[in-house]
């Protein structure tokens, strides 16, 4: 692929992904999910900003050419990485995994490692090194980068099949599973053929590709969820519950509910459900309450009814 359509296409991506991290910036909700869909959306936007700059500096001699090309591709290599833990860490969410600080740091530490490695190899060469003539070489450790940045795309890739294999697990979201294939099919496709060199669009032209039909998708389910609270505007809450994993999100909140739970946050439905009960349902009716909110009590109902409803009084104020 020529220089100037390399760039082009990179260019092409990179303004696509900046409309879609604009509109993120624009939704106020912190979500896990959602934060963690935007710092992949921005590094995958540094990667490409990056990707322009090197194509345009290698193999140019001018001063300091040679040292900022290694600084870019340390950079550059260590940001893939980096973006594969993160990548895992999303894919965990998706799938139902509560994200413990305990969690993020043992999934960044591989990423953390090849930064360290990577800077290293600015002197060493061990992963790459950069000729006389300002071109980049793989150095004689490169394997070991690859094993860091495909490993965790690997290892990602293996809880899907995971839950896949569980036919009848139901906690599986399978609209969320068809989301994280759109990255496997076309960001590790592309991955390949970038290094077959056969001229074709690289990873990070691919991985903006399935970042775009990722956003798409959770568009059409949020414009779902809008019309769900629309038509739920005289109710005091809205939630939408995953009676397998107790996970609840709270898709709309009136002013009673404001202070106690929050719109857009994710939160655990036994635990949420039995802290309101105490609060808010008078103790007359606090026990039935609780027995009709059992998450195993709701599946059972559902299995029977399409609708299920239950009467209670709150305490006064």
């Amino acid at each position: 692929m020529s220089t100037s359509i390399h760039i082009e296409l990179d260019a092409i991506c990179l303004i696509a992904l900046l409309a879609i991290a604009y509109q993120s910036r624009k939704n106020v909700n912190q979500q896990m999910n959602r934060v963690l869909f935007r710092m992949i959306t921005n590094g995958i936007m540094l990667q490409l900003v990056m990707d322009i700059v090197w194509v345009a500096v290698e193999g140019r001699l001018f001063a300091g050419a040679i040292f900022i090309n290694r600084i870019l591709n340390a950079a550059y290599l260590a940001g893939g990485v980096c973006l594969g833990c993160i990548w895992y860490l999303y894919v965990l969410e998706t799938l139902g995994f509560v994200i413990t600080r305990r969690l993020e740091v043992l999934v960044m530490l591989p990423g953390m490692i090849f930064i360290v490695l990577n800077f290293i190899s600015i002197r060493t060469g061990w992963i790459f090194t950069v000729t006389p003539e300002n071109i980049y070489v793989h150095g004689d450790y490169f394997w070991v980068q690859m094993i860091g940045a495909y490993g965790m795309i690997a290892v990602s890739f293996a809880h899907i099949l995971i839950r896949l294999c569980k036919r009848n697990d139901k906690r599986v979201p399978r609209h969320d599973i068809r989301k994280l294939l759109y990255f496997y099919a076309v960001t590790v496709v592309g991955s390949v053929v970038s290094l077959l060199d056969t001229g074709m669009p690289g990873a990070w032209t691919c991985a903006s590709v399935s970042i775009i039909l990722i956003y798409v998708d959770d568009q059409n389910r949020e414009d779902l969820y809008g019309m769900i609270t629309a038509m739920a505007g005289d109710f005091e809450g809205v939630f939408r519950v995953d009676l397998y994993t107790d996970r609840c999100l709270c898709v709309r909140e009136s002013d009673k509910l404001r202070g106690f739970i929050t719109e857009g946050k994710t939160f655990f439905f036994r635990s949420g459900f039995t802290s309101y009960a105490d609060r808010c349902v008078s103790e007359n009716d606090r026990e039935a309450f609780l027995q009709f909110t059992d998450p195993d009590r709701i599946r059972e109902a559902l299995s029977h009814e399409p609708v299920i409803t239950f009467r209670y009084l709150t305490r006064k104020n």
